[in-house]
């Protein structure tokens, strides 16, 4: 038997008045999808408890079985460990996003998407500036990066960017153990940066700057039970996102690389499909993830995710069961991590629904569309959402 979990990121919605109501995985064209539906299971699941932030790395969690109530302890130890790098016992990991501010404000919490070798000249840039003892930066793509810090503080409360845009930088500054140092790294970053050439042409060119740095999300290292041991199969993670990646590897997980899938909204969704298939190979479970419907969202671009989720349907998912059927056996799960609002652009703790299609059917049938009517509508809920991967693998 062969078991699929595809997590289309952020697909999750409420109504949009620009879609005349409907939420996106409503108003899109999405046959496969339908199928699933038809032939298959529909429930909902609560991935992130009460007690845990909002996020999307802790559904992750979930999604693969670990209690995020037990095991999340933020996304930045996660981003590190994608990145390959180890962490010391006392190490705290921050997630650091380049940011557009005017000084007083976060005007642009992704800095206008800005990707590529721009992004990371002007965080090499800015690390090398602000050398400290006991912090090193780590490099990403795009706008994201990461910070550990040796014996760094767990007390400090850091925001999402996303969750800091808009309201006064000092009213969303870290605040509690090691502010101090949080506080300096993000005003001498807008020093350091804001009158770099590049954020001039940014600007020339009627762009947001990436002008500052943000940390965000620190914590330790959190210790994970074996996945293979703790669920009798051998698995594999297909993301292009390096807390996906970190996640796997501390689940003992592979995270094979797809050089083409970039984790944007042009992503290659087939090359996602073929190296899930490749994987499928070799060990019997394997997630993939998509980022395009929350990029969308972060944009609050509805027409985008729609798009979007059509893509996934057509170009993954269809040729995904049409690989399935040469090799084995197969369960195949879809299912969002995190619902997040295009009118908003704010994630959320609402429940996500899921769709469970098996090769050989599933035990009960519930009737309900895969899209967020099934919270309501389908009788079926997890309301731990951590269990939902035992409905995949065992029935």
């Amino acid at each position: 038997m062969k078991y699929v979990i595809v997590v289309p990121g952020g697909a999750g919605d409420r109504p949009v008045g620009a879609l005349y109501g409907k939420t996106p995985l409503q108003a899109a064209r999405l046959p496969t999808l339908d199928l699933f539906a038809r032939e298959g299971l529909v429930g909902s699941a609560d991935l992130i408890p009460e007690d845990v932030a909002v996020a999307p790395e802790a559904a992750a969690m979930a999604l693969l079985g670990y209690p995020p109530a037990r095991h999340y302890t933020g996304p930045g130890p996660l981003e590190v460990a994608g990145r390959g790098v180890s962490m010391e016992r006392g190490d705290v990991a921050f997630r650091v996003d380049l940011v557009s501010s005017d000084g007083e404000t976060i005007t642009n919490p992704t800095a206008g998407g800005l990707t590529g070798r721009d992004a990371e000249t002007l965080f090499t840039h800015v690390a090398e500036r602000l050398k400290m003892l006991n912090l090193t930066f780590y490099p990403g793509r795009g706008r994201r990066h990461a910070l550990v810090w040796s014996g760094g503080p767990m007390d400090v409360r850091t925001l999402p960017p996303v969750e800091a845009a808009g309201k006064p930088l000092e009213e969303v500054m870290p605040q509690g153990d090691g502010e101090a140092t949080l506080r300096s790294l993000i005003y001498d970053s807008l020093e350091v940066l804001d009158g770099h050439e590049i954020n001039a042409r940014l600007r020339d060119e009627g762009k947001p700057p990436a002008n500052m740095i943000w940390p965000w999300g620190g914590g330790r290292r959190p210790s994970l039970p074996s996945f293979t041991v703790t669920r009798g199969v051998s698995g594999a993670v297909i993301s292009p996102s390096a807390y996906w990646r970190g996640l796997a590897s501390l689940a003992g997980l592979r995270a094979p690389e797809v050089p083409e899938a970039t984790g944007r909204i042009d992503t290659d969704y087939a090359a996602k499909a073929r190296a899930a298939i490749a994987a499928l190979h070799e060990v019997e479970f394997v997630l993939i993830h998509v980022c395009a419907p929350g990029v969308a969202s972060a944009r609050g671009d509805a027409e985008e995710k729609v798009d979007a989720l059509q893509r996934l349907d057509e170009r993954l998912l269809a040729p995904l069961v049409k690989s399935l059927k040469t090799l084995d056996d197969y369960r195949v799960m879809v299912v969002p991590d995190i619902v997040f609002p295009v009118e908003t652009r704010v994630p959320t703790r609402d429940p996500v629904p899921f769709v469970l299609y098996a090769s050989s059917g599933v035990r009960r049938q519930v009737r309900a569309a895969f899209d967020e009517s099934a919270i309501e509508e389908s009788p079926l809920r997890y309301e731990e959402g951590h269990r939902l991967i035992e409905l995949l693998l065992e029935g």
